[in-house]
């Protein structure tokens, strides 16, 4: 009997052996060595509210295309508290899915609508609803990891280090960790007054404004009652109580029980002290935690030197060492 699609292609002036060169022509093998990746944009993971603010916030996914039970990476994206620059940091992310690690872009609220803590309770919000809907997105909640540049890295850091504490876990899936077990700190913060320590003199009275990134992100706004001649909110880093500077340090979170750190940072930093990272290593270290720190020569806060296959291979090589 004739195949029916012999006799369409007959109808159609389709040769047999045309048919037979469309499959065999020029035919190349190739190996299957990465999977395929899709990305899943806009996901709503919090309901936003405050006074001024209320707004869905959203991450988005890189899935390999490899099964189920793919270790997760969340990555934050730096922005000086003030922005949340998903579009930087796309081949980590990217590399990293090829690697077979499901990456999620988290977004999180940031000035001059809130302080802290608000931006670290989000970011803990989305690792707990990855990890609560961990099936349907092919996850294994056990094996979480977070990366982050510069204020992101200040976010990943607290994820990595505040595990231990339910204070910022707040809203939905709270029967949900927060908790990663690895971090790559990419030129991060990691106390908000060491950001300028050992700047020349001008460049760090930058950092003693009211008016600059941590200080609004810790203070508030400045207001200032002349009547009564006072700063009633607002003031610089230095201005905050002691306790509430220690409060939202992620040196303050260091103990035995810390994840796993990778910190890459730029000796020519003019934005972030390479200090800031430098004392969360030793701390770690001091607390006998596996840290591991490299200075890059010559690079600024980011840029082509972080993108870099020797870069981004040593961020994929730690995710696979400590996530497995």
């Amino acid at each position: 009997m004739k195949d029916a699609s012999q006799g369409i292609s007959s109808d159609l002036g389709i040769e047999a052996r045309e048919i037979e060169r469309a499959c065999t022509e020029n035919v190349i093998e190739v190996p299957l060595e990465r999977p395929d990746v899709v990305e899943v944009r806009g996901i709503v993971y919090k309901q936003a509210f405050c006074e001024c603010f209320n707004d869905a916030l959203h991450l988005d996914l890189l899935l390999p295309q490899t099964g189920h039970d793919n270790p997760l990476v969340v990555d934050v994206p730096g922005g000086g508290f003030y922005e949340s620059r998903s579009q930087y940091g796309l081949l980590h992310r990217v590399a990293l899915a090829q690697a077979g690690f499901a990456v999620a872009t988290v977004q999180h609220r940031f000035l001059p609508q809130v302080v802290m803590p608000d931006p670290i309770v989000d970011v803990k919000a989305a690792v707990r609803f990855l990890r609560a809907n961990a099936t349907q997105f092919g996850i294994d909640p056990e094996r979480v990891g977070a990366i982050g540049d510069s204020a992101g890295g200040y976010f990943a850091a607290m994820l990595g280090l505040t595990g231990s504490t339910d204070r910022f876990d707040v809203g939905e899936n709270t029967d949900q960790s927060s908790r990663v077990s690895a971090v790559v700190d990419l030129y991060g913060v990691g106390d908000l007054a060491f950001i300028g320590v050992g700047y020349p003199q001008k460049m760090f009275e930058t950092h003693l404004s009211p008016a600059c990134p941590e200080a609004l992100i810790l203070n508030g706004m400045p207001f200032y009652d002349d009547v009564n001649d006072v700063l009633v909110e607002g003031g610089s880093v230095f201005d905050a109580p002691s306790e509430r500077r220690e409060e939202f340090s992620p040196l303050s979170y260091v103990d035995e029980n810390a994840a796993d750190f990778l910190f890459l940072h730029g000796d020519a930093d003019p934005l972030v002290s390479p200090y800031s990272t430098y004392s969360l290593h030793k701390k770690l270290l001091e607390h006998g935690c596996d840290s591991q720190r490299f200075v890059i020569k010559e690079a600024k806060h980011g840029g082509a030197e972080f993108v870099q296959p020797q870069i981004v291979d040593m961020v994929v090589d730690f995710f696979k060492c400590h996530l497995g």
